[in-house]
């Protein structure tokens, strides 16, 4: 989302750095390899990459796996190249931002460098990898982190960028990450992110529940929305498996060797012992929205959920939290958003009235609104 920072977490070697490569030739292709568009149509996207992790050759053969795991056409390999610009910290770090005398954090040249770049190419989005690499402070620093990220996202909003870091995750006893606490480090950073996406290993339980066997399990990794108000409906996740790519490659000595790069691929992860499919639950949510927007169809709109509570509560037909989780179902846009932003992320109903569009706002004192657009036409 354009001016806005979104944060992906994850524990090392769980697959985040994949996971925003494959997002990021999504992008770049207009073609969503991640599954996390759903039923809207993905825009072509410039993309800037600043990797401190990986060298560039590192960066090439990843998307190289992607090319050849996600079977990209000439012309998507072309949209791919041109789209997607990148640059390696591997040898030398990008930084960002640095402390400095009296401990005071301040932006370093490449501030304005990044912004210059983003304006003079168009850059819609800019991919961090990782957050930790880009200054010197303490993680644990809730002050100095704060003025960090208000660097970072000092860089959105000037370059008119989306902005992704990859974060770790704390040192946890058990391998499930699914709430923005489980990030590392100072609060300011999941304060300052306008989405949490958490990537985690599919636990043993998980795994026998799912009859998956102890074998497959690592290749399993799972999507969780991390931030309260973007979690997904109880019992849905977003479920990768990882598929190994194989390389013919030469090492140091000249010996013929073989290089893996795992390339995640959207699966559909089902409880053996429960009735939990992700498309049911999909289904479910459409027809919640639904309901409700027939519901107040013909009230005035913008409709401040708090006046129509009684209602919503009786077409849910459940209690105050039922209704309050009913409506946390709406996309969350914030105000300002493009025509493009809201038909990418809004909600597509129809009824006997028409298409519309519908998502959720936050208005004055934090009170929700629910927004309504047709889409005859997609105006």
């Amino acid at each position: 989302m354009r001016g806005k920072v979104t944060v992906l977490g994850g524990a090392g070697g769980v697959g985040k750095s994949m996971a925003q490569l494959m997002i990021t030739v999504s992008l770049a292709i207009g073609r969503d390899l991640y599954g996390r568009a759903g039923k809207y149509a993905l825009p072509q996207r410039r993309v800037l990459l600043i990797n401190n992790e990986d060298d560039a050759e590192e960066l090439e053969l990843r998307f190289r796996a992607i090319i050849k795991q996600c079977q990209l056409s000439a012309a998507e390999v072309d949209l791919m190249r041109s789209n997607i610009h990148y640059q390696s910290g591997y040898h030398q770090q990008l930084k960002l931002a640095y402390t400095g005398p009296n401990k005071i954090v301040r932006a370093t040249q490449l501030k304005q460098e990044v912004i210059n770049y983003c304006l003079q190419h168009e850059i819609d989005a800019l991919m961090v990898d990782p957050l930790v690499s880009l200054h010197d402070v303490s993680e644990n620093d809730n002050g100095m982190m704060n003025a960090v990220m208000s660097e970072i996202k000092a860089v959105a909003s000037y370059a008119g960028v989306g902005v992704m870091l990859l974060h770790h995750t704390k040192k946890l006893s058990g391998e499930k990450i699914d709430t923005d606490e489980s990030l590392r480090g100072a609060s300011s950073v999941k304060d300052a992110a306008r989405v949490i996406y958490l990537l985690s290993r599919m636990t043993a339980k998980e795994a026998t529940d799912c009859g998956i066997t102890s074998q497959e399990r690592p290749r399993y990794i799972r999507l969780d929305d991390g931030k309260a108000n973007y979690a997904l409906p109880s019992g849905v996740a977003n479920w990768y498996y990882l598929h190994s790519v194989c390389f013919d490659a030469v090492d140091e000595d000249g010996h013929s060797v073989s290089e893996y790069v795992g390339v995640p691929e959207p699966v559909k992860v089902n409880k053996v012992t429960a009735d939990s499919d992700p498309a049911v639950e999909e289904k479910k949510k459409d027809a919640t929205i639904k309901t409700i927007t027939k519901a107040l169809v013909d009230k005035t709109w913008p409709v401040k959920t708090s006046d129509y509570s009684a209602l919503i509560k009786k077409v849910v037909g459940k209690g105050d939290r039922a209704a309050r989780d009913a409506i946390q179902l709406f996309p969350l846009i914030e105000k300002g958003a493009t025509d493009d932003e809201v038909k990418l992320e809004a909600e597509l109903i129809f009824l006997e009235q028409g298409r519309f569009r519908v998502w959720r706002q936050k208005g004055a004192n934090q009170a929700t609104f629910l927004h309504r657009k047709t889409a005859e036409g997609e105006w």
